[in-house]
């Protein structure tokens, strides 16, 4: 499990964050982000997402379809 909420992120994450290919677990909510980062789908192994409260200004990545274990997902709040 990564946990980053609450941290005050902004801008862009960077890519190097989904190297993490053993990841099940990340918690992006109540950041500023602008988006996630365009390889999100070599994230091959996360189950569970929460990016509640982001105020991205991208719509998601076409990569993100690629996240197949994905089981939970959370959005709430998020200004795609």
């Amino acid at each position: 499990m990564l946990n980053l909420s609450n941290n005050r992120l902004a801008g862009r994450l960077s890519p190097a964050l989904c190297s993490l290919v053993n990841l099940t677990d990340l918690d992006l909510s109540f950041n500023k982000l602008l988006q996630l980062p365009d390889n999100i789908g070599q994230l091959v192994n996360l189950k569970k997402l929460n990016a509640r409260m982001s105020s991205f200004a991208e719509p998601l990545p076409n990569s993100f379809t690629k996240l197949e274990k994905l089981e939970y997902l959370n959005l709430y709040g998020a200004q795609l």
